[in-house]
């Protein structure tokens, strides 16, 4: 989707104004009737033509520093069990974490949780 330049779209505003046909102003500039709509609400609610901010799209991220989370995690460790540091988490973000998002993050700063080898005696034969 491409963004119209702001002197287009006062352009078009200036002959819709002048002409009073959006469909010939439309077939003259090459753009869809909606988008000539949708530049006379927005002129309407917000005095401009600047175009509105895109959404960020996604959820709300639970870790925002990816290097505090780092320093976070060694200041942590070492736990036993991955479910030890969702508390741990909660309290200090102030936020709740899934173990599933927990791990995703974990991941991404390059934390793996290995197991340690069990030692048992095993008789010789």
């Amino acid at each position: 989707m491409t963004t119209y330049s702001h002197d287009l779209r006062e352009r078009v505003i200036h002959a819709c104004e002048q002409t009073g046909h959006k469909t010939k102003v439309c077939q003259t500039f090459s753009i869809a009737r909606s988008t000539l709509d949708k530049w006379l609400a927005l002129r309407v609610e917000t005095g401009g033509l600047t175009p509105r901010p895109h959404r960020i799209r996604g959820h709300s991220h639970k870790v925002t520093d990816l290097d505090a989370f780092r320093e976070w995690v060694k200041s942590e460790t070492p736990v036993e069990r991955l479910e030890e540091l969702i508390p741990r988490f909660e309290a200090h973000y102030g936020t709740p974490i899934s173990y599933s998002n927990l791990h995703k993050w974990l991941q991404r700063i390059g934390w793996s949780h290995k197991k340690k080898p069990s030692v048992t005696n095993k008789p010789n034969r």
